[in-house]
């Protein structure tokens, strides 16, 4: 059920399921498929004819007739457009994963406020659903990002809908809440999406990892929506040290694209390509009241 959050600044509107969740059993939970990690022609490709069908005509239908021509979400920085192949495809999943302080939450938050805005400031005018399992969302910073890029704020928050799993079976219930939802969202944001799973770092949090985001590849690519992941990142151990990505494997497998974020020396921040290997495949941005922008 709908409430409005109750901060004037704002006007999010927030929902939440109090009833109680059950907890999952691992019995019943398999890990993330290779499928999921694959666009659409090569999954199309290793399922039957049915089937294969099926989805192409679900794909076609949401992209085509719920989104009315709408593609692409734009990211706000021109090169990483020009790295995705024209900014956040629909049925698609990303993964930004970089340290702390290189723009996760500001990407997250302006993607958000560019699928938003209203049509007549050119905006997509669409719903965004945004997953906040780390407490990191601020309104205050999204009213700021839309007045800094002239675009009506309050118009804006309208449009987002914010929801706040504190425990990992709320968050894996969050495609349930789809259904629930008067007007259906273009783009989906999980910002901090491993947070919850591996605060308890254990097999089978990393098998109820790896099965949401299978279920996050196929929603995406059913409902013809594009969705933005988040994720830091740990100390390698071992030969070589530095950093890789928090939840390893499952998440290269659990993502069609994935972009590495890491801060540079003057202000000035990188954006690398890691998977597929895309052209350019670094970009360069910098962090700015209004959010990322070209460097």
């Amino acid at each position: 059920m709908y409430s409005t959050l109750h901060n004037p600044a704002a006007m999010i509107k927030r929902f939440f399921d109090k009833a109680s969740f059950n907890r999952l059993h691992a019995s019943s939970k398999v890990g993330c498929s290779i499928y999921a990690a694959l666009p659409l022609n090569p999954i199309l490709t290793m399922l039957g004819e049915a089937k294969k069908t099926y989805l192409h005509e679900r794909f076609r239908v949401s992209v085509n007739g719920l989104r009315e021509g709408l593609y692409s979400i734009p990211t706000g920085v021109k090169g990483l457009d020009r790295m995705l192949l024209g900014g956040l495809q629909l049925g698609m999943v990303y993964d930004f994963f970089g340290a702390s302080g290189v723009g996760k939450t500001q990407l997250c938050l302006q993607v958000s406020t560019l699928a938003s805005a209203p049509k007549e400031q050119g905006g997509l005018g669409c719903v965004v659903l945004y997953v906040d399992p780390t407490g990191s969302f601020r309104p205050e910073r999204l009213k700021e990002i839309a007045e800094e890029r002239s675009l009506d704020a309050e118009k804006v928050l309208s449009q987002v809908y914010l929801y706040e799993p504190r425990v990992v079976e709320e968050q894996t219930a969050v495609l349930n809440h789809l259904k629930k939802m008067s007007k259906k969202p273009v783009l989906i944001v999980i910002d901090g999406v491993t947070d919850l799973f591996l605060s308890d770092d254990n097999l089978v949090t990393r098998a109820l990892l790896g099965n949401h985001l299978h279920s996050l590849c196929f929603t995406a690519l059913k409902e013809g929506i594009a969705i933005l992941l988040t994720n830091p990142v740990r100390e390698r151990i071992g030969e070589g040290g530095g950093t890789i990505e928090t939840g390893g494997n499952i998440m290269a497998q659990g993502a069609h694209f994935r972009v590495k974020l890491c801060k540079k020396v003057s202000g000035l921040f990188l954006a690398e390509a890691i998977q597929p290997p895309l052209r350019p495949r670094e970009v360069y941005y910098k962090i700015t009241r209004a959010g990322l922008v070209d460097a």
